[in-house]
């Protein structure tokens, strides 16, 4: 029976962090939490809406959350969008395309 590799966030070649976090982290090597990695896969640009009180009204681009994404987006807890992010994890990513 095949071991299911676990597809960490933190490992996916669409997780970021920002700025902040990577200087309080010291590059991710302490402290990281799962709320600091946002995935750049569900990336929704900056739109102009037509508002009927105010008129023309501006929304900014977003990036959402890795944690809601697996929890609750269209990643899943089987992680569809995961990606590798480095080499050692190449052999991850083969097994998952074979397997789902």
């Amino acid at each position: 029976m095949p071991i299911d590799p676990v597809y960490l966030c933190k490992d996916c070649k669409f997780s970021k962090m920002s700025i902040a976090n990577n200087v309080f982290t010291l590059g991710g090597l302490v402290g990281t939490k799962g709320f600091m990695y946002k995935c750049t896969r569900t990336f929704k640009p900056a739109r102009d809406v037509i508002d009927p009180i105010i008129g023309m009204d501006r929304i900014k681009a977003e990036i959402s959350y890795c944690e809601l994404e697996r929890k609750h987006g269209d990643c899943g807890p089987t992680a569809k969008n995961w990606t590798a992010k480095h080499k050692k994890d190449l052999f991850k990513m083969l097994t998952k395309e074979t397997y789902d």
